[in-house]
């Protein structure tokens, strides 16, 4: 007797998914509610987030991260003390039509010493004492000028060129030469000057509102404290603000100032890559700029 084979056996035996009457059988609640928790106390992992776009080769086989990817930069709010420095930039920036050399503030004491010298010996022919007199105070007048220019006035940042024009009046004979080429060209010009002459003669001034004796025996320090800044979208300008204080020379810390005041200025930076000032006026002392 033959046996029944296994295709025999199972050709009775309904399809998977369905009941012997051939009606699709209906999913368990077990199997509806998806895979069962693993009781062993390991979840399952969750999905992996979608790692960022890497570098990419371009067509020319060199390696480049995706720049189509929307910046989510966001620059930081101004707040605090910087959101009241003055931002209203002119359209086009200020030109630096010439810029600081040495030659810039040698000139005139090299000029004036030659001079002495020449004078000496014209006057030598009359008289021994008077060209002695006249060579002594042509040497000192150059020498003087000549040591105190010999630093360079380094102004990589706008608080560097702030600190540079002023500092060339704390002197008992004011660097008003260095003062001078440290502005732009529309600095050069204003309702008080309009040449170096003119700008020595209002500074000359100035100085002698704050002090009756002359700077030379009453030397002046003139600092900078609580400077802010903020540079435009190029950074080529950069709106300034400082509180410039005058005192006498070798006075205390604690000691009152002569003079204070307030004072907001624009920086520019020239071809040379250093900044210069766009306005060289003394402060008014009647204008009110904590308004």
């Amino acid at each position: 007797m033959n046996e029944p084979s296994n295709a025999d056996t199972n050709s009775d035996a309904p399809p998977p998914g369905q009941d012997a009457q051939g009606s699709v059988a209906e999913p368990t609640p077990a199997a509806a509610a998806g895979p069962r928790p693993n009781d062993g106390g390991y979840g399952l992992a969750e999905p992996a987030t979608p790692a960022s776009p890497g570098p990419t080769a371009n067509p020319n086989g060199d390696w480049s991260v995706d720049q189509t990817a929307p910046s989510t930069f966001e620059p930081k709010p101004v707040e605090g003390e910087e959101a009241s420095i003055a931002t209203d930039y002119p359209a086009e920036t200020p030109i630096v039509e010439k810029v600081w050399t040495r030659w810039s503030e040698w000139k005139e004491p090299a000029i004036w010493s030659a001079g002495g010298v020449v004078a000496a010996i014209l006057i030598w022919l009359g008289g021994a004492y008077i060209s002695v007199l006249t060579l002594l105070i042509a040497l000192a007048y150059g020498s003087y000028h000549l040591v105190i220019t010999l630093e360079i006035p380094v102004r990589v940042t706008p608080e560097q060129a702030v600190r540079e024009f002023f500092g060339s009046l704390n002197h008992r004979l004011p660097n008003y030469a260095r003062m001078y080429s440290l502005l732009t060209a529309e600095g050069r010009e204003s309702d008080a000057f309009a040449e170096f002459s003119g700008f020595r003669a209002y500074w000359h001034s100035q100085l002698a509102r704050l002090v009756r004796s002359p700077v030379w025996m009453v030397p002046l320090e003139f600092g900078i404290d609580g400077f802010k800044c903020r540079y435009n979208a190029e950074r080529v300008m950069a709106a300034v603000r400082y509180k410039l204080r005058v005192t006498p020379r070798g006075s205390q810390a604690s000691d009152d100032p002569i003079a204070e005041f307030d004072v907001q200025n624009l920086a520019v930076k020239g071809p040379d890559g250093q900044w210069y000032l766009n306005i060289g006026l003394f402060p008014d002392p009647t204008e009110n700029n904590d308004d």
